[in-house]
């Protein structure tokens, strides 16, 4: 695990981890997405427009999002809301932003739109399993320490090393200059096993000939309920307050919408929920 991935030793081809994995992740979602969507009998030019569209609706949603709850970090240290650079994102921003633009362009095809959000559920596992694994190179997004035999330590100049020995100065003297940080939870790897579950879960609900939209909201809920447990195995900066203070009310409130709407489309026979033949 190595926030700098060198290919062959050749600083030509050294690449930022979190960066790499996260174009790798649009890239693979994109794949998946088209080809599911290409699937489903949409044209080539139908299938392009609504992927590039729901791509696009995740990074504005995911940097909105992470705007909104970490305001102190763009005001205090100069976090450009435009950046186009591949970090400060929130998950579920960017799903939220790729429903509202997907669904609209969805509505506009006249296509059946829980029916897109069903078989999309796997494309968006592949990306947030990928980005990941980016993730667990680059060292952020690290659990609190444990003494679990599958605590893993990232090197130095990870964000988790930072924060045990620059923020907390945890065991740092002249004489005692650690190279890892200490033993935490693979949040990362928990999150990357997760969405590989849900992906499965899905294919196979996929094929069962269920009501539209329930995959997308079942799979939706159970993803929400991982988060939600593993939001308290992860360890936050002091520059984080905001962010640990908000997510968890965040979560409460999207289990909440998503139990309701699945329960609707459960019991109901309206538009939208009929069931495919």
């Amino acid at each position: 695990m190595n926030p700098q991935i060198s290919i062959m030793g050749l600083k030509i081809l050294t690449f930022n981890s979190y960066k790499l994995f996260m174009a790798l992740a649009v890239t693979a979602a994109m794949s998946v997405c088209y080809l599911s969507l290409r699937k489903e009998l949409l044209t080539k030019k139908q299938a392009t427009i609504l992927t590039v569209t729901i791509v696009a609706g995740f990074l504005t949603g995911a940097r909105l999002l992470h705007y909104m709850l970490n305001r102190a970090l763009y005001i205090e240290k100069g976090y450009n809301i435009a950046d186009i650079s591949a970090s400060n994102f929130a998950l579920y921003g960017g799903i939220f932003g790729s429903a509202l633009l997907g669904g609209l362009v969805v509505i506009l095809m006249r296509q059946r739109l829980m029916r897109i959000a069903d078989i999309l559920v796997p494309a968006i596992c592949v990306g947030i399993g990928t980005m990941k694994i980016g993730c667990l190179f680059n060292g952020c997004c690290y659990g609190k320490e444990t003494e679990l035999p599958w605590g893993i330590r990232f090197p130095m100049g990870s964000p988790a090393y930072s924060y045990h020995f620059k923020d907390k100065a945890a065991d740092f003297t002249i004489l005692n200059i650690p190279l890892e940080s200490h033993a935490v939870h693979p949040t990362q790897i928990y999150e990357l096993l997760a969405a590989a579950a849900i992906m499965l879960l899905a294919i196979y609900l996929n094929k069962k000939g269920l009501k539209d939209g329930f995959v997308f909201m079942a799979c939706s809920l159970a993803f929400t309920i991982f988060r939600t447990l593993n939001h308290g195995l992860r360890e936050f900066s002091s520059a984080q307050a905001n962010y640990l203070m908000w997510q968890p009310r965040l979560y409460v409130v999207i289990m909440v919408l998503l139990l309701v709407t699945f329960l609707w489309i459960f019991f109901s026979n309206g538009i939208g929920t009929k069931k495919r033949a």
